[in-house]
């Protein structure tokens, strides 16, 4: 569906726990599954410990607004690799 160009604005850039994140789009009046939260993530490189702190800012934002977000990670150079 397509969705106004003003709906969306800039959130707060800390969860209750202090940690930050990079950008989260929120709409304008409230967060509903149609109109979720946008978590953008820009990251280095992928790893277990930053997809945890991403789980965690999902479950932070689904907290304060009631709705499951929509997250998008831009990993720039990539993914390190795990050991077995």
């Amino acid at each position: 569906t397509d969705v106004p160009e003003d709906i969306y604005t800039v959130a707060l850039d800390e969860w209750a726990n202090g940690s930050r994140f990079d950008i989260v789009y929120m709409a304008k009046d409230k967060p509903t599954a149609e109109r979720p939260p946008i978590i953008i993530e820009f990251q280095d490189k992928v790893s277990r410990e930053f997809m945890n702190r991403v789980i965690g800012y999902s479950l932070s934002a689904y907290c304060r607004y009631k709705a499951y977000s929509i997250v998008l990670i831009f990993a720039i150079k990539g993914f390190l690799s795990v050991d077995k």
